[in-house]
Formats: C-alpha cells, structure tokens, sequence
C-alpha cells in the first residue's frame, strides 16, 4: 500500500453516532426518560459535527471531486 487513506476509518464515526441516536430514541420512546433524549440529541450532534470531516477526508483521498464515485 502506497498511501494512507484516511477516509474509511474516519466515516464510521458519523454512522456509529447516528445509529446509537437511533437507539437512544427509541429507548426514549419506550421508558419515557429524558436523558435518554438528551445523549441521543449528542450523539445527533457528534455524528453530524463529525461528518463533515469524513467529507473532507474522502475529498483528499479522492484527490478532488472524482468524476464518478469510487468503490469503497
């Protein structure tokens, strides 16, 4: 491997974040307590905070916006 590619490490993060906000939902759903509403708004803003640097590192893998998506 020439070179490291910093994208597929970093995007899990935001995915990760946004799935266990699912959970934290529907947890809030089922037992009705808040805090459970308040980490999944966290884990909401962690995950979408992270996104844009999982952006910006598929950009600098890619070398710029690639004319078609490429496979991961």
């Amino acid at each position: 491997m020439d070179e490291i590619l910093f994208h597929p490490p970093i995007v899990h993060f935001p995915i990760a974040f946004f799935s266990l906000e699912l959970v934290l939902l529907w947890l809030w759903l089922r037992r009705h307590d808040p805090v459970y509403r308040r980490f999944a708004l966290f884990s909401f803003r962690l995950g979408y905070g992270l996104m844009i640097p999982a952006m910006m590192a598929g950009l600098v893998d890619a070398q710029g916006l690639p004319s078609m998506v490429r496979p991961h």
